[in-house]
């Protein structure tokens, strides 16, 4: 007999656009409050009904910009552009370095220590070979 296939809960869907996220400041008490969107949509036609939660007064969008919420895999596809592939594909260092700052952009990590040097010689030119040479050997995992 077969199974009846699995319903995808909610919780686990993947936005496909960005989600903004705005400021706001309570007109009777002052306090300010941040509010997530799903969408921009829904930002505009649930905003008339926000109310402050310390007061429950009304609230007045803050003149900021908003803030995107990006899925991790809407940050990688953006990396993943078939000019920056076919850079590493041929092991170009100064794409490689620039691809490497990109994705620790997007995934909000530093590149300092080892990994800053590492990309700063590929930058300059560096190949990958010889820069790999020169690493230690990874700890081995027990």
């Amino acid at each position: 007999m077969e199974s009846p296939p699995l319903r995808q809960s909610p919780f686990q869907q993947r936005p496909t656009e960005p989600m903004p996220i705005y400021e706001y400041n309570c007109q009777a008490c002052g306090q300010q409050s941040a509010h997530f969107f799903r969408t921009f949509a829904a930002a505009e036609a649930d905003e008339a009904s926000l109310r402050c939660s310390a007061c429950a007064g009304p609230l007045q969008r803050r003149l900021s910009k908003p803030t995107l919420l990006h899925s991790e895999q809407m940050r990688l596809s953006a990396l993943g552009d078939a000019q920056s592939l076919n850079a590493l594909e041929a092991e170009e260092p100064r794409a490689m370095a620039q691809l490497l700052r990109q994705v620790g952009g997007a995934l909000g990590e530093p590149l300092d220590g080892e990994m800053g040097e590492i990309v700063g010689r590929l930058a300059a030119g560096e190949s990958p070979a010889a820069v790999g040479a020169t690493l230690p050997d990874p700890a081995p995992t027990p």
